[in-house]
């Protein structure tokens, strides 16, 4: 989520004063921290809504998001599927909004009834596995504490001389109340026999890789990402990391069409009237080469024909055109400075050869 969302968008078409005003609203709006709430929400439930806060007749300018709970929230539809509307249910009485009022981002909507009003969460498929996950951690510390604290078969007295109730009752709560590493006196004529664990040649491990595997195929994070580099080859990375920005694109995508269609076409009609053409949200780069790297990469298609020169300088980070007044290099050293330091380099030289001749002699 941070990796598609924290590099931030520019906006491209339209007209230079609306592309220009919008950004200016977006950073006085802060909106990529909401952004970041809403895809959190996205991927967590399914949906991710926030509110456009504004009075009748307020201008654009001071109108402000707020994220919403989507626990609490819930879609208005009428017999055809469409929405007109969302209703909040975390006070009483609940609180209603009109479809204008809703910037609603779906995550694995489908075609069926629910899904495609709500959306499909990320971590869907994962309960059941996570599920299994827990149980084995409470399976393993009860196997652990049998091992700590072992069941045992206690025989009190001789069947000619039983223990008597009082006595029995005594010797079942010593036995009882014992803890790990604590001793028990007892009678002579009490046997103990260890009750054997058929759990303590029991093979968890493939169990436990079997649902570790499970859960990252349903998170779809490279294991790289996690620190588990082994059998990871470089075109095997390459790979896997086209398909985890592939992912995170589409994330993008869902979020920058919401801004698009609700958000930005609000904001321009109420501040610009209607009929004005709304800017499309082009996200930066998630990952971007190194400076070198990219060079190298922009001057072969230069030398190929596929990209202008200034195409490529601008791609670099500088200016489409060349500066009228070229830089100059860096001015090597005069005549007379290359003597001063060959004459100082002699001179330690023969200094050095000189020190050591007295000291042969």
């Amino acid at each position: 989520m941070n990796l598609a969302i924290s590099n931030g968008f520019e906006l491209q078409a339209g007209d230079d004063a609306v592309r220009e005003w919008l950004m200016d609203w977006c950073d006085e709006k802060n909106i990529l921290a909401t952004l970041r709430i809403i895809a959190t929400d996205m991927l967590v439930f399914g949906n991710g809504e926030f509110e456009i806060c504004r009075e009748e007749g307020q201008p654009p300018e001071e109108w402000w998001l707020k994220p919403l709970d989507p626990v609490h929230l819930r879609v208005r539809r009428d017999e055809f599927g469409q929405v007109f509307g969302y209703i909040q249910l975390l006070t009483f009485p609940p609180v209603v909004f009109t479809a204008q009022d809703i910037c609603h981002i779906r995550w694995g909507s489908k075609s069926w009834w629910y899904e495609f009003s709500y959306g499909t969460s990320l971590l869907r498929p994962l309960l059941k596995i996570q599920a299994l996950i827990d149980q084995l951690e409470d399976d393993m510390a009860i196997i652990i504490h049998t091992y700590t604290k072992p069941m045992l078969v206690v025989k009190a007295g001789r069947p000619e001389m039983p223990f008597s109730d009082p006595q029995l009752q005594a010797l079942m709560e010593a036995f009882r109340d014992r803890q790990p590493a604590t001793d028990v006196f007892v009678r002579g004529d009490v046997a103990v026999d260890v009750v054997p664990s058929l759990t303590k040649d029991v093979n968890v491990q493939f169990w436990l890789d079997y649902l570790y595997k499970q859960r990252e195929a349903v998170l779809g994070v490279p294991k790289i990402f996690l620190g588990q580099s082994e059998g990871t080859n470089r075109a095997t990375a390459e790979i896997v990391m086209q398909e985890y920005v592939t992912r995170l694109r589409m994330l993008q995508e869902l979020v920058g069409d919401t801004l698009e269609t609700d958000l930005f076409k609000q904001l321009v009609q109420s501040k610009f009237g209607e009929g004005v053409e709304i800017p499309h949200v082009k996200w930066r780069p998630i990952w971007e080469a190194s400076l070198e790297d990219k060079a190298k990469y922009l001057g072969d298609l230069v030398e190929k024909g596929i990209i202008i020169p200034g195409e490529a300088r601008m791609q670099l980070g500088f200016p489409e055109e060349y500066p009228e007044t070229p830089m100059q290099p860096f001015p090597k050293p005069k005549d007379e400075g290359k003597k001063i330091v060959q004459k100082t380099v002699t001179g330690v030289v023969e200094e050095l050869s000189r020190r050591q001749e007295e000291q042969g002699t």
